[in-house]
């Protein structure tokens, strides 16, 4: 919708179109001009109405107020309105002007004279509800004058004319309005601009908006505006409202009751004339001590009174309490409530009575009160308190009984019957036994310290070596080898002495007869075998573990003397320090194990021989295929990856962890060469057998004479009965239980291979080898290896591809 007119007045700007003609001018209570729409106009009176016709602006006079003037002139019938005009209202003045084709009617900055304007052309196609004035006369000839009786008969045929004109106009432009009310009202009246007709119980209303006004006995008036709207006829039924319910609420008993209706708090009693919708209501009525009352009422509404008389029952019951002696303190949840003979109103419900009197023993009862009614306890007979003894001894811990009844151990407070004797015992163990008589009065405090005499036997010691240190339950006591007596109780001896095993022995000394103790202490290292000796360890696929236990640490040669025959260049010596203890696997792994891991492995064939049986070791399988099956192995025993996977190699873990790994060439030589620290570190063995070549009888699975026609340096006048690969364990362990340290399979260390260059004084501590490399330390002697620079432990190998005779054992720290 364009705009076709707007106003600017009192700084306030409005837009209008077609649908919101004609306006109504009023004046505010600040007697300036006011512009809207007819509906705005409601209960004001209207001075101009404005309307537009064929593209022009007019002026209606409504309530014939002779205080409007149009260019300074009166107005008393409609005038055109052009750009420039002036509208005078009163003490207001508003402006005409044209903007872009839109009339504009606003308030003048200074007042400038303006000539009245010539009389208004003619119009077509007005609105009906608002005439424009008519058009400008044209001139005409002159005509014969008429008489008066002539006017006067025109004027009346003219005046006739024009009402019956406007009565057709009107019925063609109303349209038909039925009003009706939901109940039927009393009174009914339906008004607005123009007036409507009221013919045959209908109205005829010219589009726009009216008010309808309704009355009825009982119901809220109805004031509702509808719009009238042009074309068919208009049923329009409204619903009148009732009137609310008044509810008077009286209280008999409390006096003063709080009072909620459907939630709603309303206060207290007594409330009048509560203004309530009709309808089921509930009402809750509380009070202190009663009990709540709850009525459903049903609000007649309609301006009708209802009256509620409230009472509510009492909540409490009478509980009545008497003592023998009276005087007596009655307390509920530690609050004191009154005295013996108490009389009390507490509220229904169950309770805990705390009765108590200075002298006397606090008694406790259970009571139910029930509202309405009156419980009396039976008279309570209070017993005298009892008296408070604390018992001490010297030494503390001595068993106490009172009259015979076991009461404690000292230090302990007990309550005796008063005014009484009392036996009182004290026992303890390795204690003469001492008994005190006691007698104390009601409620007192009496103390009771006994000093025991000691119950002594004798132990004499004799200790190998004669220099081991004694402590006596904890406390150090000289040499072990002594005479002691000792209260006749369980008592702690530990004897020790550094290098050796700490022996702790509990000793109970008699008092009659004397006691011997004989002991000879075993080293650490001879404890630490006999304990390896009965541990066995495995892992989750079976595998025998050998602890190498470092009770402190260790230091040893690796690599070989340049005097020693069959030495090569990369066997440089140097010295190396463990301290950490680690795990070992008995035997190598099979290819059964492995295929655990790995079901199509094949260690391949020899010459037609199998490599690949069960209880063969694994052979052909890498450094990074041994690696996997030992996170593998871990896994299944809980235990951290030892290795991790960088760009599809593996690498160890930073730092080491417990996880199985590879043995480092360190603890692979201590383990051989040093027999797991069971060998001197200046006597490692030479050969897996011994100290001096050939090998005797079987020794381990080398090449031997059945080699000769395919390995060169085979050994002449040796079988150990295989040809190639034997299954593992078929020869004998060393001395810590392990099993083809030489022979059978070479084995994969952990360390990455380099030469050794540094200084033969340097020593190592716990090395795992270089932090990069190309290739993987080989130790140990194979099937294939028969000459005295191979078979010898000192014998060092690298590779960086599987090898038919290269296999793997197991490693682990122990912690």
């Amino acid at each position: 919708m364009s705009d076709i007119l707007r106003t600017a007045i009192g700084g306030v700007s409005r837009q209008f179109g077609e649908a919101d003609l004609p306006l109504a001018v009023t004046r505010g209570d600040d007697r300036r001009p006011r512009i809207g729409p007819a509906g705005e106009a409601a209960g004001r009176p209207v001075a101009l109405w404005l309307g537009v016709a064929d593209g022009r602006l007019f002026a209606r006079p409504d309530s014939g107020d002779r205080d409007i003037r149009h260019n300074g002139a009166p107005v008393g019938q409609p005038v055109w309105l052009d750009g420039g005009d002036r509208l005078e209202l009163g003490d207001g003045t508003l402006r005409v002007s044209v903007e872009d084709g839109v009339f504009v009617l606003s308030e003048p900055a200074a007042e400038i004279p303006v000539a009245p304007p010539a009389a208004a052309p003619g119009a077509s196609s007005l609105p009906p509800s608002v005439s424009p004035p008519p058009p400008r006369p044209r001139p005409a000839r002159r005509k014969p004058p008429v008489s008066a009786a002539g006017r006067r008969l025109r004027l009346a045929v003219a005046g006739a004319l024009s009402v019956l004109v406007v009565c057709v106009a009107f019925v063609l432009a109303a349209t038909p309005v039925r009003i009706a009310t939901d109940p039927a009202a009393d009174s009914l009246s339906f008004s607005g601009f123009p007036p409507a007709v009221k013919l045959l119980g209908r109205y005829l209303a010219l589009p726009g908006t009216y008010r309808v006004r309704a009355e009825k006995t009982g119901y809220r008036p109805l004031d509702a505006p509808v719009t009238v709207a042009f074309g068919a006829a208009q049923d329009l039924t409204l619903k009148m409202r009732e009137l609310p319910g008044y509810l008077r609420l009286r209280a008999e008993t409390p006096a003063e009751i709080e009072v909620a209706v459907d939630g709603r708090p309303l206060g207290r009693t007594p409330l009048t004339d509560v203004e309530l919708e009709a309808g089921p209501r509930r009402i809750v009525a509380t009070a202190p001590r009663h009990r709540d009352r709850v009525l459903d009422v049903a609000i007649q509404g309609r301006g009708v009174r209802q009256t509620l008389d409230l009472a509510l029952d009492p909540a409490w019951g009478t509980l009545v309490v008497e003592t023998v002696p009276p005087g007596a303190d009655v307390r509920v949840a530690d609050e004191k409530i009154g005295e013996t003979p108490l009389q009390a109103e507490p509220l229904e419900g169950r309770y805990r009575l705390d009765i108590s009197r200075a002298g006397f023993k606090p008694v406790q009862r259970e009571v139910f009160v029930i509202a309405g009614q009156t419980v009396r306890l039976p008279p309570i007979e209070l017993e005298k308190a009892d008296a408070i003894v604390a018992l001490t001894s010297e030494p503390p811990g001595a068993t106490v009984t009172v009259d015979g009844e076991f009461r404690g151990r000292t230090p302990v407070s007990v309550e005796v019957g008063a005014d009484r004797e009392h036996a009182i015992r004290f026992a303890r163990a390795g204690y003469r036994s001492a008994t005190r008589t006691l007698t104390a009065g009601p409620g007192e405090t009496r103390a009771l310290d006994v000093a025991l005499e000691p119950e002594l036997g004798t132990v004499f010691i004799t200790v190998r070596p004669a220099d081991a240190e004694l402590k006596i339950d904890g406390r150090p006591a000289g040499r072990a080898a002594q005479r002691l007596r000792l209260p006749t109780v369980p008592h702690e001896l530990e004897i020790a002495r550094a290098g050796y095993e700490t022996q702790r022995i509990t000793v109970t000394p008699k008092p009659d007869i004397p006691g011997r103790l004989n002991l000879t202490l075993r080293t650490a290292d001879e404890a630490a075998r006999e304990r390896d000796a009965r541990e066995v360890l495995r892992t989750a696929a079976g595998q025998t573990l050998v602890r190498v236990r470092l009770s402190r640490p260790v230091t040893f040669d690796v690599g070989g003397s340049r005097r020693d025959a069959g030495r090569r260049s990369n066997e440089a010596n140097y010295r190396v320090e463990l301290t950490r203890s680690f795990l070992i696997s008995a035997r190598e792994v099979t290819n059964a194990e492995f295929r655990a891991f790995r079901s199509a492995h094949d260690s391949g064939r020899v010459r037609g021989l199998s490599l690949d049986g069960p209880d063969q070791p694994v052979v052909a399988v890498s450094w990074q295929d041994a690696a996997r099956y030992l996170n593998w192995l871990s896994a299944r025993d809980g235990l951290p990856p030892a290795y991790v996977e960088q760009g599809g190699e593996m690498a160890a873990a930073q730092p080491m962890t417990t996880g199985y790994r590879l043995p480092t060439e360190a603890e692979w030589v201590f383990a051989a060469r040093y027999e797991a620290g069971r060998r001197a570190a200046a006597q490692p063995l030479r050969y897996p057998w011994g100290e001096a070549m050939p090998p005797a009888g079987k020794a381990g699975n080398f090449a031997d004479a059945s080699a000769l026609a395919e390995l060169p340096g085979a050994l002449r006048g040796y079988r150990d009965g295989y040809t190639v690969t034997a299954p593992v364990g078929q020869f004998a362990p060393n001395a810590a239980g392990l099993y083809d340290l030489g022979g059978n399979a070479s084995e994969w260390c952990h360390d990455y291979y380099d030469i050794r260059a540094g200084a033969a004084t340097d020593v190592l501590r716990d090395p795992v080898g270089p932090a990069s490399g190309r290739f993987r330390v080989v130790r140990g002697s194979s099937w294939r290896h028969g000459s005295v620079s191979e078979l010898r432990f000192a014998w060092r190998d690298f590779a960086e591809k599987p090898r038919d005779d290269i296999g793997f054992r197991i490693a682990r720290y122990a912690d």
